[in-house]
């Protein structure tokens, strides 16, 4: 009978043995979770900073977008104001120029008449 009651204390050190293992183990992990959380902590707050600054940028970027936009818009609306402005230009320079070209001949043969005339003179004065 002895045997029954001896053998709970033979092995009641190792079983505290292993108990203080798992306990030391399962503090170890313990440590290595709360240093991995500390770590992505660290790892999310730097995310988070730069996702912050990515969100200034596209903001200033945005404005500054608008702002080229509005210069392009304002810029086409000179352009066609200047375009319209030379299409009616054309328009006058081409009107003087047919003008221009029936006084042209005018003046053309009448200096041509005058040449002739002169030419006529000198043949029969020499």
């Amino acid at each position: 009978m002895k045997k029954k009651g001896a053998n709970p204390n033979k092995y009641g050190k190792l079983d505290e043995a292993i108990a203080e293992e798992n306990s030391k183990f399962i503090a170890g992990q313990d440590e290595l979770q709360l240093q991995i959380m500390e770590r992505q902590d660290a790892e999310l707050d730097a995310l988070g900073r730069s996702v912050a600054v990515l969100g200034d940028m596209g903001k200033t970027m945005g404005a500054e977008l608008a702002a080229q936009g509005k210069m392009l818009e304002d810029l086409d609306e000179e352009v066609t104001a200047t375009n319209e402005r030379m299409g009616a230009a054309r328009r006058r320079v081409d009107t003087l120029l047919k003008k221009a070209k029936g006084n042209c001949m005018t003046i053309l043969m009448v200096v041509l008449i005058v040449v002739l005339v002169v030419l006529i003179l000198l043949i029969f004065l020499l």
